[in-house]
């Protein structure tokens, strides 16, 4: 593969990020980022909108990292204005999620070290798999939604039908 595909390939990742964070699909526009950033992980654009992506979802630690990351490899023309409020937006969230639950779960026996359950291994995809899997899902949103939007016109034709049979028969009575 050449460069010139190569930049082709990652251009493509970025829109499709940006396209998914502005139709709110964050876990499809975070894979997008983690595809750019297996392959330059500095990538200055991938990391912020896997920030942008990871913030929607509350995962607040991969984006705090993310960005502590563009911000430490960004050049002095980069305009990291964005990043810099983004970060200090996740770490003032950070700590009021830390003090409204600090000690919950030491209180009234929540917290029992010798009966905590061992973590499930998870099987991690491989990321061919884990694409088809997400566009699969992708277009099974869209089918039922537009599935829905199809019931919702059939409603309103068979309302506005029965309101003109009801009309006409008024008419005729007339």
């Amino acid at each position: 593969e050449g460069k010139e595909a190569s930049q082709l390939r990652l251009s493509l990742h970025l829109n499709v990020a940006l396209c998914a964070l502005k139709r709110s699909d964050f876990r499809l526009a975070r894979e997008a980022c983690k595809f750019v950033l297996s392959l330059e992980p500095n990538h200055q654009k991938a990391l912020y909108r896997f920030a942008q992506a990871c913030e929607a979802e509350s995962d607040l630690a991969p984006a705090v990292t993310a960005l502590r990351k563009m911000l430490q490899t960004a050049s002095p023309q980069d305009d990291t204005r964005d990043a810099r409020k983004l970060l200090a937006g996740l770490k003032e969230r950070q700590a009021s999620e830390k003090a409204m639950f600090r000690g919950v779960c030491e209180k009234d026996g929540f917290h029992s070290p010798e009966t905590a359950p061992a973590p499930a291994p998870v099987e991690k995809e491989d990321p061919l798999t884990e694409r088809i899997r997400l566009v699969l899902e992708y277009e099974a949103r869209e089918e039922a939604r537009k599935a829905e939007e199809a019931a919702q016109k059939a409603a309103a034709a068979k309302t506005a039908m029965a309101a003109a049979a009801s009309s006409a028969a008024a008419s005729a009575d007339d």
